[in-house]
């Protein structure tokens, strides 16, 4: 998760074609951890971004290292 917060990617379950009708991209803001008993369940919270250019690519690189 830490990875992945704070860059530019896709919600792993889809966006249900808001991109594809608005444009724009989606940023990771982080997400949490957690244990339910048996499994390890992780979520990350997208924020979309309908303008044109959607978020910064500079400032937000969809790389992961």
């Amino acid at each position: 998760m830490a990875k992945r917060a704070g860059r530019v990617s896709s919600p792993s379950q889809g966006d249900f074609g808001i991109t594809a009708n608005f444009g724009g991209n989606w940023l990771c803001e982080g997400g949490s951890v957690s244990y339910d008993g048996k499994y390890w369940i992780a979520t990350c919270t997208y924020t979309h971004s309908p303008s044109k250019n959607g978020w910064d690519e500079d400032l937000y690189k969809d790389e992961i290292d």
